[in-house]
């Protein structure tokens, strides 16, 4: 995600979601504190979601390096890595690649207006900061007409 909302998803979001299937208790724990995500306009590797601490003490890391990206055309490939650590130190990992096409600011904002959506506000990060042209991310706050 970023310049859009791609990867906001949600910051609740359970491991399960992500391939990985570990349950405490017949359903997968929170995650507790997910990273920021690693910008797909920025080389290299960095933290990327879901990475925290779950409910039963299972800990997660996940990396993201941007293998490739074409900003004109919006398309950007991944390498992602997760690696889920429970208390008992048992290790599960995954890695895979991801294409994406991240959406535009403008795709999101008429696609919830043609769904009866109006948007209140649109800001550029968690911290609530007004969007910007320069904003890594576009956190949309609607409502349904």
């Amino acid at each position: 995600g970023s310049g859009g909302v791609g990867e906001q998803g949600s910051r609740g979001a359970t491991a399960s979601r992500f391939g990985l299937s570990h349950r405490v208790g017949g359903a997968p724990p929170l995650l507790l504190s997910p990273a920021p995500m690693h910008s797909w306009r920025e080389p290299g590797v960095g933290d990327a979601f879901p990475t925290g601490v779950c409910s039963d003490g299972t800990r997660v890391t996940s990396r993201i390096e941007t293998i490739w990206y074409d900003a004109p055309r919006r398309l950007v490939r991944f390498r992602r890595r997760t690696r889920l650590t429970s208390p008992d130190r048992e290790i599960i990992e995954r890695e895979y690649i991801q294409q994406k096409h991240p959406v535009s600011t403008a795709e999101v904002r008429s696609w919830l207006i043609a769904h009866g959506f109006v948007v209140e506000r649109l800001y550029g990060d968690w911290d609530g900061t007004p969007y910007s042209r320069e904003s890594e991310r576009a956190i949309f706050w609607a409502r349904r007409r």
